[in-house]
This record gives C-alpha cells, structure tokens and sequence, in this order.
C-alpha cells in the first residue's frame, strides 16, 4: 500500500511540474449519480442498497503555485441498506462535503484528480420497511439526523465534463440502537460551468 501511496504522489509532483495547462481560479458544477451504500452494525455489516445523488460543487484554487483546490457544495443523497430482500431502509440526507483537490495534467484537455476530506450529513427524510411495519428513517427508533464522515474519491475530468468514483466511510454513530455506521461507494458524472 505504501508504494502505490508513493507512486502516485511522484506521480502527481512529475505531471503537475510538467503542466503547461492553465487552471482557473474557481468553477461551479452540477454532479449526479449513484450511490452504493451499506449499513455497518456491532459487527454485522447489511446488504448493499441502490441510491442516488444530485448537487452542486464549487471549487476555489488554493494557491498559484500549484493546483491545489478546495471544494465545496450541496448534495442531496440516498443511503440505506437491505436485510433479507424485503426488509430495507432508505436515508435521504443533505450532504455538505469540504475536500481538498490536486489536478494534474493527463493530456491536452484531460485532467485528473484525487480528492480527500470530509462531509456532513443532515438526514432530511426516509423510511424503514421491516416485516410488514413501515416507520421513519429519522423517526424515535432508528437513525440520528446527523451523520459525519470522511471521502476519499478519483476524478477524470475531459474538457468540463467529468466522471468520479469514490467512497464514504462515516465517523458517527448514526443509529438510536445500536451502533451504526454508514459505508457508500459512489459513482458520479458532472459538468462544469
């Protein structure tokens, strides 16, 4: 792990040093797409449950002498988790992410990126089916409003189209009973303006 953690930082410093693109001081953009997550409880992790996302980002360049950015935004995001098939619950949370960026060249009109931080969560609504009962996500019995985490996620960026994957891994115990933890992989495409 440590030598593709290297790899890719001499990586970063080769390409950036060589870069001869310019890069613009600030950008907002529309993200959308799918989100993978699954619910981690005292040991027992549940099955994955299909989800979305839609948002908006902004990102500002940090500073002149390399490109290093920070981004920022507003999401709304669908997490949750199935049990046996028929038992599954579903989080909509309104999501604020603070990540930092390091872009470096890959070609004319190709940029790539890693990005690393953190995210907040404010559960804004959902519901749990469970044998035949059907409740409130966010209700007396099941999960905090509140969910905080770290994300780490890869972005290819063409032009001012582009395509990330990454992955949440929350820090908080989301659940009322129980200690819960919420895991999502995600995958988005996105423009920006």
């Amino acid at each position: 792990m440590k030598k593709v953690i290297f790899a890719l930082l001499a990586l970063m410093l080769a390409t950036g040093a060589m870069a001869q693109q310019k890069f613009y001081e600030q950008s907002i953009g529309v993200r959308a797409g799918l989100n993978i997550s699954k619910m981690k409880t005292d040991g027992v992790t549940y099955d994955a449950n299909g989800g979305f996302h839609v948002g908006g980002v902004y990102q500002r360049l940090l500073t002149k002498k390399a490109p290093i950015y920070l981004e920022t935004g507003l999401y709304l995001s669908q997490k949750g988790y199935k049990v046996d098939g028929a038992n599954k619950c579903n989080a909509y949370y309104l999501e604020v992410p603070l990540l930092v960026n390091y872009k470096f060249v890959a070609g004319k009109e190709f940029t790539l990126y890693p990005s690393a931080g953190f995210y907040y969560g404010l559960g804004v609504g959902g519901n749990v089916k469970f044998e035949g009962e059907k409740f409130d996500t966010f209700g007396d019995k099941y999960l905090e409003r509140s969910d905080f985490g770290v994300r780490a996620s890869f972005t290819g960026e063409w032009r001012q189209f582009l395509l990330s994957a990454g992955y949440d891994y929350s820090l908080f115990d989301a659940g009322k009973v129980g200690k819960m933890k919420h895991r999502t992989f995600f995958l988005s495409v996105g423009y920006n303006f």
